[in-house]
């Protein structure tokens, strides 16, 4: 970070998205350099938290058994803690392919579910920002406002 002194940092919540204990050391060293090098902006990755509420009510209405994360109130960013919304729109098969290419990173549950349910759950990526100026509103882009015209 000191070599290359990026305008923005992202990293996962502190919660590990959903628990998983490398994410979350990721989060804890991502934000130390953070705090020790300086930046613009730090922003913490990961879906709301009301997203994992809605989805376990709307697969157990769907029937779609074995929802992984019955503590969903736990993960992701608090919904009052999101300041950044990025549809991924066009890029929403290639994220599913790389996200394809973690094999062993990849909840059997989630493998298993129908595309349907895959672009719901992957087509937005939310972001906290938790250092930095915000932007007015909820932005759409980690940069809004940093580029110069």
């Amino acid at each position: 970070l000191r070599e290359l002194r990026p305008d923005v940092v992202v990293t996962f919540e502190p919660g590990g998205v959903y628990g998983h204990p490398d994410h979350k050391k990721i989060s804890r060293c991502a934000t130390a350099a953070f705090d020790l090098v300086g930046g613009a902006r730090l922003f913490y990755s990961g879906p709301a938290r009301s997203t994992f509420a809605t989805l376990r009510a709307d697969m157990k209405a769907a029937g779609v058994d074995g929802f992984p994360f019955e503590d969903a109130d736990a993960f992701g960013v608090p919904d009052e803690d999101i300041t950044t919304t990025v549809e991924i729109g066009a890029q929403l098969a290639r994220k599913k392919r790389a996200l394809a290419a973690h094999r062993t990173q990849i909840n059997p549950w989630l493998a298993s579910l129908t595309q349907e349910w895959l672009d719901r759950i992957l087509s937005r990526e939310t972001f906290g920002l938790v250092r930095g100026e915000a932007g007015p509103g909820t932005e759409r882009d980690l940069l809004a406002g940093m580029l110069a015209g």
